[in-house]
């Protein structure tokens, strides 16, 4: 490359001498002086190309030289940025890799928590048909209570009959003593010892008479007794009947107002559940990187949410409204203390009217039967 560029530059002084072309200055006459001339020039000439030629050489190289140094530089500065490119694509895919385990994660415990509602609201449902297997086991129990006291009432009557028919007997027998002692003593003297023939039929005979006697008075006196048995427990019967009504009805008004405060505590549990869901929509909103303390706290806002939608319940309302302003009229929901009171009175009552005693029907004075 640079030989053909000095041979060009190297010719192109036969092309310009002195203003006149190279063959015609060829074509004249030659002399010593212009020979001696014309070397000269020459020699100036090629000195002169020789030294356009060094410079040429060295612009050459140096633009070389400056051309490999840009290059080189380049080159590393390209170096360079596929280097922070691969590093970078490197951390990227990091990111997303572990953005991906974040999201997997989150749906993982987005389905834990919709299992563990599930599994809460079958526990609620296994809490109320706990809760009223309970209130039927102690109404049974309650029953056989009952059941009990009415056996031990029955088997206190029947000791108590018992004594009455065996003080009736005593006094029966002491009325026929005192029958005999007075007929013994309003007999002669001369009556009163007779023959040894005569004497046992006539003690025969008012043994008969005596016996007749005391055998209707007995029956009578029975008779007596049962009757006032019988009144006394058709008034018993009335009455239990009775209380067994109010019992009834108070059982009534406690499973009405049992199975309107579990309906009120559902439809709270519902506002509640349907406020969690949004606090759990709000979150899947939310970005990575805000990040927020706890979602599970219930701030400020969604507790008026869950008061809003608790007062969207008119029934609830009108109770709360009859609760905090009671009227003449309001009395269908009852207290769980107000029914167990109603429920210990009646028992108490039951109680009173069937343990009555004896005693105070009956006493004995001067071998007779009164009644009180």
């Amino acid at each position: 490359m640079f030989d053909s560029d000095s041979f060009a530059i190297r010719n192109s002084h036969k092309s310009y001498i002195s203003g006149k072309n190279y063959e015609d200055i060829q074509s004249q006459p030659s002399s010593p002086h212009k020979i001696t001339r014309i070397n000269d020039l020459k020699n100036q000439v090629e000195n002169y190309l020789d030294m356009l030629e060094s410079k040429v050489t060295m612009v050459k190289e140096k633009a070389l030289s400056e051309f490999v140094i840009a290059y080189n530089g380049y080159m590393r500065q390209v170096k360079e940025d596929l280097k922070y490119l691969k590093e970078k694509s490197i951390e990227m895919e990091k990111y997303y890799k572990d953005n991906k385990r974040i999201q997997n994660m989150e749906q993982q415990l987005e389905w834990f928590r919709e299992e563990s509602v599930k599994l809460y609201n079958k526990i609620e449902v296994k809490n109320k048909d706990i809760f009223e297997l309970k209130f039927r086991l102690q109404e049974v129990q309650k029953e056989n209570e009952f059941l009990e006291e009415q056996i031990k009432q029955l088997m206190r009557k029947n000791k108590k009959y018992e004594v009455i028919r065996h003080t009736t007997s005593v006094v029966t027998e002491q009325a026929e003593q005192i029958k005999e002692q007075q007929l013994f003593c309003t007999q002669p003297r001369h009556k009163r010892i007779m023959s040894g023939q005569a004497q046992p039929k006539h003690i025969k005979q008012l043994q008969d008479i005596f016996e007749r006697i005391t055998h209707e008075d007995q029956n009578q006196i029975i008779n007596e007794i049962a009757l006032y048995v019988t009144f006394i427990e058709n008034t018993q019967t009335k009455q239990i009947q009775l209380l067994r009504q109010k019992m009834n009805q108070a059982i009534c008004q406690s499973t009405k107002a049992f199975a309107t405060r579990s309906e009120y505590e559902e439809f709270f549990i519902e506002c509640v559940e349907q406020v969690r869901k949004d606090i759990m929509r709000r979150r899947q909103n939310v970005q990575v990187e805000n990040k927020l303390s706890d979602f599970n706290v219930f701030r400020k806002e969604d507790k008026f949410k869950i008061l809003e939608l608790v007062l969207m319940n008119d029934r609830l309302l009108q109770t709360l409204h009859q609760k905090l302003f009671p009227s003449s009229h309001i009395g269908q929901l009852l207290e769980p203390t107000t029914i167990q009171t109603e429920y210990q009175d009646i028992l108490h009552q039951i109680d009173k009217k069937r343990s009555f005693s004896t005693k105070d029907r009956m006493i004995i004075k001067k071998g007779k039967l009164l009644y009180k």
